[in-house]
């Protein structure tokens, strides 16, 4: 029997390598066939797991960023509180689900 903290590894391994594979596989179906129809499994992968940065009212004052005044720090702080809800699915797919699965392995394996 494999022992707990190996199944949890390979969890996280797994979402690590999701992470980071999934980006290159899209570009990589873009450099092989220009179709949007066969990359669109993975521009819809992309799309609903990449993080989103939210922006704000400071950047939409007339002529573009040349026209921006404000600090950056306004940005951070202004922006914050919205990213939680702009990356529900991020957020969701990247912490929740691994979490769920580890508590399920550990609570599975403590049972026994």
């Amino acid at each position: 029997m494999m022992k707990t903290r190996y199944k949890i590894l390979i969890v996280i391994t797994i979402f690590v390598i999701f992470f980071f594979i999934r980006m290159p596989l899209e570009e990589a179906c873009f450099a092989l066939t220009d179709d949007i129809e066969t990359c669109k499994p993975f521009l819809i992968l992309f799309s609903k797991t990449a993080p989103v940065m939210s922006y704000t009212h400071a950047w939409d004052t007339g002529d573009g960023i040349g026209a921006w005044s404000g600090t950056a720090e306004g940005i951070e702080i202004a922006s914050f509180p919205f990213m939680p809800e702009d990356n529900v699915n991020a957020i969701s797919i990247y912490f929740v689900m691994p979490i769920m699965i580890i508590l399920g392995i550990y609570y599975i394996d403590k049972r026994k």
